[in-house]
């Protein structure tokens, strides 16, 4: 994996002013690089900051930077990690109250939900049972909550700083894991136990 890069971009929704200055050095520990982001204020939640950060090193660094941000009080934040070579994407959400949630995604940044979660979503009682599942599975509680305004992130800033280094690779991810993608839409009505869906599907 010499050589290897991948791009991501951490977004930071949620942080007290004073805490800003710590994000910056722990972020740019991880990368490798000294770190001056951009601040702006959270409009959703008082007193509050924001920014948002793409960097470019190894494969593995938004676990490394998820890992370097975790259990700061009143600290929300993602970070997504682009798929490479032989590595899946992935997207972490951080918030306070839930901890953090990670997801496999593919090249636009879909969640893919591993087969045997489907399943297990697949043998609830009911309708309602099955909808939270999968719902948890999705990331759903958490990727709606790590945002003050509700809106998980999903694509790159169209302006804010950005970070490169070559950082050391992180424990590689398999990737003939078998998934299948949920898509989550409103006027889909749900799936239950023994009905195959729509047509076609």
């Amino acid at each position: 994996m010499a050589g290897v890069t991948t791009r991501g971009v951490l977004f930071v929704h949620s942080a007290p002013r004073a805490l800003c200055p710590h994000i910056e050095w722990a972020a740019g520990g991880v990368l490798g690089v000294r770190l001056s982001l951009d601040w702006i204020v959270q409009p959703a939640a008082s007193g509050m900051l924001r920014t948002e950060l793409s960097w470019q090193a190894s494969p593995g660094t938004g676990a490394k930077l998820t890992s370097a941000l975790r259990g700061w009080a009143h600290l929300r934040y993602e970070v997504t990690e682009e798929p490479s070579s032989g590595v899946d994407g992935a997207r972490w959400s951080h918030t306070p109250e839930l901890g953090i949630f990670h997801a496999v995604t593919d090249a636009h940044g879909n969640v893919l939900v591993p087969e045997d979660r489907i399943r297990c979503a697949m043998s609830a009682e009911d309708s309602t049972g099955m909808l939270a599942e999968l719902d948890l599975a999705s990331g759903g509680p958490g990727t709606t909550s790590s945002s003050p305004s509700g809106t998980p992130a999903r694509a790159p800033p169209s302006a804010g700083s950005t970070a490169s280094a070559d950082a050391a690779p992180d424990q590689q991810r398999p990737t003939n894991t078998p998934v299948l993608m949920l898509r989550r839409c409103a006027a889909r009505a749900p799936l239950r136990p023994g009905n195959p869906g729509p047509s076609g599907a």
